[in-house]
C-alpha cells in the first residue's frame, strides 16, 4: 500500500500535465512514456534499496524483502526482468491486462504460500528481515 501510494504521487504530475483523457485511449507513444516515465521513477525511489536490500521504500519501512525461494536476497536482475517488468507490460495492454495485473495478481496474495503472481513468475517470495 505504501509503495502504491508513492506511485500515485509520482504519475500525478503526468495526470495534471496530460489530463485523465489522454489515459482512457492512449496512443502507443503515450504508452511508451508512460513506460520509461514508470522506469525512470522506479528507479529514482527504489533503485537503491531494491539493488543494496531487495526493498522498496514500503518494504523497507515494514521491515521485508524479496527473497528468493531459497531465502537469499533477490538481485536486481531478477526483481525487475522477473518480477516487476512482466506485471508492468501486461498494465500497458488496455482492460484485460489491467485487470490481471492490478486485481487478479495482488489477489494472489490470498493463496496458500502468500505469494502474489508476480512471485510465481519470478520464483520468489517476500519475507519478513532481521531488523
Amino acid at each position: 500500500m505504501i509503495d502504491a501510494i508513492i506511485g500515485i504521487i509520482s504519475i500525478t504530475p503526468v495526470i495534471y500535465y496530460f489530463g485523465f483523457d489522454s489515459l482512457i485511449s492512449p496512443t502507443l507513444l503515450f504508452l511508451a512514456g508512460l513506460f520509461i516515465y514508470g522506469l525512470f521513477t522506479t528507479a529514482i525511489l527504489h533503485g537503491y534499496l531494491l539493488y543494496y536490500y531487495g526493498q522498496t521504500i514500503g518494504k523497507n519501512y515494514m521491515s521485508i524483502r524479496i527473497e528468493n525461494l531459497d531465502g537469499t536476497q533477490a538481485k536486481l536482475s531478477t526483481i525487475y526482468f522477473k518480477r516487476m517488468l512482466p506485471m508492468q507490460l501486461l498494465g500497458l495492454i488496455p482492460a484485460l491486462g489491467q485487470v490481471i495485473s492490478g486485481v487478479i495478481n495482488p489477489l494472489f496474495i490470498f493463496s496458500k504460500d502468500k505469494r502474489c503472481l508476480h512471485d510465481y513468475l519470478a520464483k520468489t517470495k517476500v519475507s519478513y528481515t532481521e531488523a
